[in-house]
Parts: C-alpha cells; structure tokens; sequence
C-alpha cells in the first residue's frame, strides 16, 4: 500500500467516524415498561414523565389502550437513566380540546405541547386534565420510582 492509499484510507476513516450522531453528553439509558391504572381499569392516552431526583435526563412516554407505557429519553423508545424520580402523569380532556379548536404549531393533537405534561400559552394546563391534580405536578405527586440499570419492566402506578 502507498503513502497515498494510506492517507486517503485514514482519511476516509476519519470522515466516516465524525459522520455518526453526536451522542456527547448523553448518559446511558435502560429499557422502562410498565402499565398504569385508575379506579381499577388502565389509564389510556397519558402522558407519563419521570422527572429526576438526581440529575440525569427527563424521560417521557404516552400509555396505550391497555394503560401500558414505554419511556423516552433520546431515541424512541430507549428507556430512563439510572436514578430516581418522580413520576407525573397527565390526561387532558376531550372536551377541552375540542373548545380550544385547532393545536398549535408544535403541539399535539391532544393539545399537548410536545414532550411536556403541561402546556403553557393557551396550551394544556393542569386543571384541563382528567387525573387528579396532585399526579400532575412535580411538587405535589407521591408517585416515585427507581430505574436500575438493565431492563425495568414492571414500573405499574395505580391510582386511587
């Protein structure tokens, strides 16, 4: 191989490298699964976000027709930082949605801006939604968990 092959070879090598995604910053993550309930039944289409206790990064995720749910940090679907938080849960009514018209640029169709559990500016608030306040908000919640590293799969709420 020639000097020339082999700078051009290095060359490309290095291109390929910084051409990746810059994951810089980002601590690692692990698969979150779990099922909410309320008043005995699964609590379909909410908004779950667990907010840290010790620094890592939100994580957030919507619960399906089964109430179950899986959280995102940075990728779809990735999971939760190793650590504590507290968990708020958000449900905003149909009703209020329809009178509010039409979502905002940037926000969902549920009328929630996207990757909050409360809007601002017109936006969801806590009162629109259908969960008790208290679950809403970080200052007042009493729902709280851990994520271990490795797979959390039975991270189930039920509220009363």
């Amino acid at each position: 191989m020639t000097i020339r092959s082999l700078a051009a070879s290095s060359l490309l090598l290095l291109l390929a490298v910084g051409c990746g995604p810059d994951t810089s910053g980002r601590v690692k993550v692990y698969p979150i699964k779990g099922k909410i309930t309320m008043n005995g039944g699964p609590l379909t289409g909410a908004i779950v976000t667990f907010s840290p206790l010790d620094g890592q990064p939100v994580a957030t995720g919507r619960t399906n027709d089964q109430g179950e749910y899986q959280l995102t940090t940075y990728d779809p679907l990735d999971g939760a930082a190793a650590g504590n938080y507290k968990v708020m849960l958000y449900k905003r009514d149909p009703a209020s949605v329809a009178a509010a018209g039409p979502p905002a640029h940037g926000v969902d169709a549920e009328g929630t801006p996207a990757g909050a559990h409360t809007g601002n500016g017109g936006a969801a608030t806590a009162s629109d939604s259908l969960i008790p306040d208290v679950y809403t908000k970080a200052d007042s919640t009493t729902l709280q968990t851990s994520v271990k590293a490795g797979d959390n799969e039975d991270l189930n709420f039920d509220l009363q």
